[in-house]
């Protein structure tokens, strides 16, 4: 019986395969929530100083950008990594535009301490009570699952609060607070209501925009910047600080 060898030239190849392979895996396993409960940074963090509760940018602005999402929304987490960071450098930055961040939840399953959008929402908004909504809220988008997958979970939420320097004790009494995700279901009831239904919305003076691709939203900023401004023009109420 012939016996099938392997020449040294192809045992090489077989194990520069090998090593591709495993550099490879060993990538997705550090760009993706482990479970070990590693966090994955935010790419492109956006400036604290310009962070206030749910809002980013200057409150004098002339163009205010409502974005209505669910931080399980996978477009959601791509409109927050790849359009938004472009946004704040060509309109949040120079004080043209400032966006106010709604935290809603559409994609959630089950009871209201088992629905992570509701429940992702909660832990942002706990994090807003010790002054780091935008910061957290990045953190939630760069961890995001499948949807209804469990992904969001106290795990995850606990480790972020910590990544962030949050009073834990405040914290986890937050999460613990029924009200707080009533909370969430009334305003995403409001956004049902006011017309909102779907996630990304965006707003741009009040007008939605035709999608929540970069140029659209620029081309709305553009025009609602050059436009006259009328006091009635406004977008949806932002959250006051600590409130």
């Amino acid at each position: 019986m012939r016996r099938l060898t392997r020449s040294p030239l192809a045992l090489l190849t077989i194990g520069a395969v090998l090593t591709a392979i495993v550099a490879l895996a060993a990538s997705v396993l550090l760009s993706a929530p482990s479970s070990s409960g590693s966090l994955v940074d935010p790419a492109e963090p956006a400036p604290t100083d310009l962070a206030s509760a749910n809002t980013l940018g200057s409150a004098t602005a002339p163009v205010t950008l409502d974005v209505y999402a669910d931080f399980q929304c996978p477009n959601c987490k791509a409109y927050a990594e790849q359009v938004e960071p472009r946004l704040v450098n060509a309109y949040v930055r120079p004080g043209t535009a400032r966006i106010v961040l709604h935290d809603i939840a559409f994609l959630g399953k089950g009871s209201a301490d088992t629905d992570e959008s509701v429940q992702a929402a909660v832990a942002a908004r706990c994090a807003e009570d010790q002054g780091r909504f935008w910061s957290y809220q990045e953190y939630l988008f760069a961890n995001q699952g499948a949807e209804n997958t469990g992904a969001f979970k106290r795990s995850l939420f606990d480790a972020i609060a910590d990544r962030l320097n949050l009073n834990r004790t405040t914290f986890d009494a937050c999460l613990s607070d029924p009200a707080r995700a009533s909370e969430i279901q009334t305003d995403t009831s409001r956004a049902l209501a006011s017309g909102i239904h779907g996630t990304p919305t965006v707003l741009v003076n009040g007008k939605a925009v035709s999608s929540w691709g970069l140029s659209a939203i620029s081309q709305a900023i553009d025009a609602a910047a050059a436009a006259p401004r009328s006091p009635s023009v406004t977008g949806a109420a932002a959250r006051s600080p600590g409130a």
